[in-house]
Order: C-alpha cells, then sequence, then structure tokens
C-alpha cells in the first residue's frame, strides 16, 4: 500500500525535486505558499532533469486549506523543504495532529545542524509530552539544485539525476525503515547511517557545504577562489577550524559510498596537510565541488546556517574560529548591501 507523503514547500527547488522524484513510490501531496500555487497551476514551472525539460505538475494545496488536507490524508510523512529556520512550519503544520495514535514521520533536508533541534523544540510547544512520539529523520542531499527565473515569469527547477543523498533518525525511532521503504521504490541513490551517525552526517554534509563560501562571499567561484591565493588560504582555514571543533565536541566525517571523493578523508588531510601541500591538489577540489555548481559563486542566503554554525558550535564549546567569524561577516555584509540596494 502506498505512503502518503506531504511535501512542504512545494514549489520551491528542493520540494520540486522530492515531487517528482518520489512520484513513483507514494501518494504525494503538496503544500505552498499562494504564490507557488499560482505559478504551478499557470504551469509556468518546469522541471529540467539532465537537461530533459517538462511541465511541474503535482497535487498541491496553499498552506491556508492544510488543515482540511491533513483531516482527508492523514500523511505518514511530512517533508519540510522550506529553508531554515524551521520551527515556526512545524508548529504550524504539527498542531493539526494532537492526541493521534500514530504522528507523521517528520522528514527534515535543511542545511546546517540546527533543524532538528529547532523542531523538537517547535513539537514540544504545540504537542507537550506526545512531541516524543513524532521521528524526526534528517536527509542530507549532495545534489546543487538550481533555479532560473525567466524574462517570461516560466521559474526553471534544474538537477541531475540520479539523485544522491544519505539520511539518518535524529529523534522518536531506531531505524529509517520507514522511509527507506519509500526510496527503495525510487531511482534515488540512498544510503542510510545508523543513529548514532546522524549528528556526524550532519557534520559532513556542513564541511561539504563550507567549500566555497570564503571565495563567494568575495563573488568568486570556486576555482576562481583556489586559484587566488589569499581567498585559498582562507578556504583551507574555515575548514581546518571547523574540522578542530567537530574533532573537540566528539563528532566526526563520513565517508559516503555514494559520493564522488571522501569526506572524511578530506577532513583529516586539510588538517593534517600543510598548505604547500593542499597547495599541489587544489584545482582538482576546486574542480570537483566546482562542476556541481556551473563554475557559478555558491549562494550566501544562508551564511549564518553554514559559517555560522561554526560560530555557534564553536561558542559553545568555549573555542575560537577567527577565520569563520571574518567569512560570516563578510557574507553578512554582501547581504545587508544587497537588500539596501
Amino acid at each position: 500500500m502506498n505512503k502518503n507523503v506531504l511535501i512542504v514547500g512545494i514549489g520551491g527547488r528542493t520540494g520540486a525535486m522530492f515531487a517528482e522524484e518520489l512520484k513513483e513510490a507514494g501518494n504525494i501531496f503538496g503544500v505552498g505558499l499562494d504564490r507557488e500555487i499560482d505559478l504551478i497551476e499557470e504551469k509556468k514551472i518546469v522541471i529540467s532533469r539532465n537537461g530533459e525539460s517538462k511541465i511541474y505538475v503535482v497535487n498541491a494545496v496553499r498552506s491556508w486549506e492544510f488543515k482540511n488536507l491533513a483531516a482527508e490524508i492523514a500523511p505518514d510523512f511530512i517533508f519540510i523543504t522550506a529553508k531554515n529556520p524551521v520551527g515556526e512550519a512545524v508548529k504550524y503544520y504539527y498542531r493539526n495532529f494532537k492526541n493521534i495514535q500514530k504522528y507523521p514521520v517528520l522528514v527534515l533536508s535543511q542545511n546546517g545542524l540546527s533543524a532538528a533541534n529547532d523542531a523538537r523544540e517547535a513539537l514540544k510547544e504545540v504537542l507537550g509530552s506526545e512531541a516524543e512520539k513524532v521521528k524526526i529523520i534528517r536527509l542530507s542531499l549532495f545534489n546543487p539544485i538550481g533555479a532560473n527565473l525567466s524574462d517570461d515569469g516560466i521559474f526553471s527547477i534544474n538537477y541531475s539525476v540520479p539523485v544522491q543523498l544519505c539520511y539518518g533518525v535524529h529523534s522518536g525511532g531506531e531505524d529509517a525503515s520507514d522511509l527507506r521503504e519509500i526510496l527503495l521504490k525510487t531511482k534515488v541513490e540512498s544510503e542510510e547511517v545508523a543513529p548514532k551517525d546522524t549528528r556526524n552526517m550532519e557534520y559532513t554534509k556542513l564541511f561539504m557545504n563550507l567549500i566555497g563560501m570564503a571565495s563567494a562571499v568575495r563573488s568568486k567561484s570556486v576555482k576562481e577562489g583556489f586559484n587566488d591565493q589569499e581567498t585559498f588560504v582562507q578556504e583551507i582555514n574555515v575548514l581546518r577550524e571547523y574540522a578542530k571543533v567537530v574533532k573537540r565536541g566528539g563528532g566526526k566525517f563520513l565517508n559516503f559510498t555514494n559520493y564522488p571523493y571522501p569526506l572524511g578523508l578530506m577532513a583529516w588531510a586539510v588538517v593534517s596537510l600543510p598548505l604547500p601541500v593542499w597547495s599541489l591538489f587544489k584545482s582538482q577540489v576546486a574542480g570537483l565541488v566546482g562542476s556541481k555548481r556551473n563554475d557559478k559563486p555558491k549562494d550566501i542566503g544562508e551564511i549564518d546556517y553554514y559559517n555560522g554554525e561554526v560560530v555557534k558550535l564553536a561558542k559553545f564549546l568555549g573555542e575560537s574560529v577567527p577565520v569563520n567569524e571574518k567569512v560570516l561577516q563578510q557574507g553578512r555584509a554582501v547581504l545587508k548591501k544587497g537588500q539596501a540596494g
């Protein structure tokens, strides 16, 4: 029997990707803002997978109509794909599920380290002691998802297939077999980690996300940044600070079987190898990371959940991460200037 999967943020990049890739594995329903649903109904969102494009079609409902939908379909899963922070979204949707026998599994795909803890606190606010019955699964996507709005109002969402990801239970359960059952019906290449390694999975994904941020705050692509000595040194020191903080907190980095290079080994190399040695490999690393983003600068819109997470973790542990603090302030300044302009 197919599961009912509810995707919040159905008109965004990640939400649309999941709706497209999971449609053969379950009954997919989407929730979105009015402007997102309008675009879907007007057939103005296009999905492009490996260069092949088609109009995006999905069963969608406006967020303010959600209460009726929740009662009608009794979702088995709720994927919240909206950007950080997630707390308000979790409260808005889970307030409709008080005192029921089985709560929908909450799947979070956000970047950074805060999403699951923020969600758990939000659940406590609306469900009280029942919040502990909600299983939270953290999911890390490896594929970048691009988007472009054309002059004629067409919103194009593009990504490569197969989609590659890793997932694990954060709290509320012992395994993610329910999500595994769905993913096995798709062409998604997925890897499940044990609950004890879910936090390490998050650490590892953030390591990957940090590559290119020092370049991006200077409006450089990864390749451009790594070819500039000053930016390159800053890139490596961002990663070194982060790796040391993770180790200080008892965490570690994982090597994923479905990712093109071993992030755990790379993290070890960042800390262990001197800069002159690292310089020998910088073009290869820049090529691997940059090619997945068409050599464009990374988006700094969520820098608080990239370098900002490093700063927050370091402060919690009583450590200093001056390079990450500098990149964070540079990024915030760029964003503030953009908003003012």
